[in-house]
């Protein structure tokens, strides 16, 4: 190298070096301000709707065996009576349920070292989750591992190559975050009628808060197309997750979720084609089928997958009956 370019290599070495400690202390103070941003927050960190993760997993881990466990989005969290399950079947019942773009890899990674002989798995997914949702999103994923840190023990490669190729979109919502704590402040007061924080939830992973609620206005939102290899992926990870909790004795079954009858009416062609893949294609019983799990819409609440408490307790009858069936004495030498 020439000497002469010694001192200019130097210099510029110096201010790449300031210029890091400069972003760095940038970016100390911003995730501060959003840390202090969540955990001030009523319905931010360890109070959000995310957070329930928390005394999710907490009684997944602790529930004696056997157990029933529902894995699926918030069709779940909106639509089971786990204690009249619990009680009907004897089953200790734990309700996973949470957020559709989670993704069903993260849904069915974050259940398996919990499961035993014994248990009961029902998966219940949204049918986003053959279409274009089976990774899940950042913008889901990120806030569940700022809420729930264990949970980044169930990430995948593919889940952290997602954070890689859109980690703006997770710095950006950290930025907004930081920068609505300096110009809003937070409130202190948590609404009694907001079902989506982690106090909504009961004992079982229920949501009961909308119990009591006026129905709210439902808009039918768009589904994509599934491609032939978006079905396949998420069929054979579901047939994988089944061989598995076979060989441990573990009885797996599946529910198609609650869906209000506009939205099997507009998309008619799309939820058949994904159920006429799963009836020739999965290993594990059905318990139904999309017709007998669509609902008028007064027995929604606030969204398709919703269901309102009546809706809730006809979609539990439902599931009670179903799974006495299928886990009759001499019946489970099938699963």
């Amino acid at each position: 190298m020439d000497k002469s370019s010694a001192p200019g290599m130097r210099l510029f070495a110096r201010k790449i070096l300031l210029f890091m400690v400069v972003q760095g202390f940038i970016w100390t103070g911003i995730v501060a301000l959003y840390i202090r941003y969540e955990t001030t927050n009523s319905e931010g960190f360890g109070k959000g709707y995310l957070a329930a993760a928390i005394d999710k997993h907490n009684r997944l881990a602790q529930r004696p065996f056997p157990r029933i466990v529902f894995v699926g989005g918030s069709n779940l969290a909106f639509g089971l009576d786990s204690a009249e399950i619990e009680r009907s079947l004897g089953y200790y019942t734990v309700n996973m349920g949470l957020d559709l773009s989670l993704g069903l890899d993260f849904m069915l990674r974050e259940i398996e070292p919990f499961l035993a002989r014994g248990d009961v798995v029902v998966i219940s997914p949204e049918y986003e989750e053959f279409i274009d949702m089976y990774p899940g999103r950042v913008t889901t994923l990120f806030p569940e591992a700022t809420n729930y840190p264990h949970a980044i023990r169930f990430f995948s490669y593919k889940h952290l190559a997602l954070f890689i190729d859109q980690g703006l979109v997770v710095i950006g919502g950290v930025t907004r975050a930081a920068i609505r704590f300096l110009t809003d402040g937070v409130s202190s007061e948590q609404r009694v009628d907001n079902p989506y924080v982690r106090s909504a939830f009961n004992e079982y992973g229920d949501i009961t808060r909308h119990h009591d609620l006026r129905r709210r206005n439902i808009t039918i939102t768009q589904f994509g197309s599934p491609s032939p290899e978006s079905i396949t992926r998420a069929i054979d990870r579901l047939n994988q997750f089944h061989d598995r909790c076979r060989r441990e004795g573990i009885a797996v079954f599946y529910s198609y979720p609650p869906i209000v009858r506009g939205q099997l009416q507009a998309y008619s062609e799309v939820i058949h084609d994904i159920a006429s893949n799963l009836t020739k294609r999965l290993h594990f019983p059905i318990l139904d089928t999309p017709e007998a799990m669509s609902f008028a819409i007064d027995y929604m609440f606030d969204h398709e997958y919703h269901l309102s408490f009546e809706g809730k307790q006809i979609r539990t009858n439902h599931l009670i009956a179903s799974l006495r069936k299928e886990l009759r004495p001499g019946n489970t030498s099938e699963f």
